[in-house]
């Protein structure tokens, strides 16, 4: 295990990049809306930046749809889930930064056994489902997955699968409006 102080300095390391991503996304709001513009890397950069804060990631989706009518659906897709899923592995190093935090706090008490246990059983289609569905709580469990030492690598393909099925179905639906 991380020695605490190494694991207090990755912690307060990952969320001052995820902050200087939310500020970054907020302030230049309008900046990223014209990346489209930019072709394929603006779609991975917009999703990138989007997933990497603790935001909502609806940018993202919406320059999928408009994307979707100019290149492959598919190329959209790659593009945007691959910047996604990179940007949610910082989540996950919050979450894995704050694990030993979260353990010597919550780790007796009956709710989190229970709720380790479930997450543990079932933490792949948990995984796969909020990051199919968009929604502000991925978030929460990307910080979980951390906090539980989930596998970096099974966490990306996991939702890099979810995020591609979603972003392809966006890139089609942009395809044809």
């Amino acid at each position: 295990m991380l020695n605490k102080r190494f694991a207090g300095i990755i912690l307060v390391l990952s969320i001052l990049l995820s902050l200087v991503f939310g500020v970054i996304f907020i302030k230049h709001r309008l900046f990223l809306q014209h990346a489209k513009g930019l072709g394929l890397a603006g779609i991975f950069l917009i999703n990138f930046l989007a997933s990497a804060s603790f935001s909502v990631a609806a940018p993202g989706s919406l320059i999928a749809v408009a994307e979707g009518s100019i290149y492959s659906a598919y190329l959209v897709a790659l593009f945007a889930s691959f910047g996604a899923a990179l940007g949610d592995l910082i989540i996950l190093v919050v979450g894995f930064s704050g694990r030993e935090l979260a353990f010597q706090k919550f780790e007796k008490t009956k709710w989190f056994t229970s709720f380790e246990k479930i997450f543990r059983e079932y933490s792949g289609w948990i995984l796969f489902v909020f990051g199919f569905i968009p929604n502000p709580l991925f978030d929460i469990v990307g910080l979980t997955a951390g906090i539980f030492a989930y596998s970096p690598v099974k966490y990306f393909l996991i939702v890099f699968v979810a995020r591609f099925i979603r972003f392809l179905l966006l890139a089609k639906l942009g395809s044809i409006i």
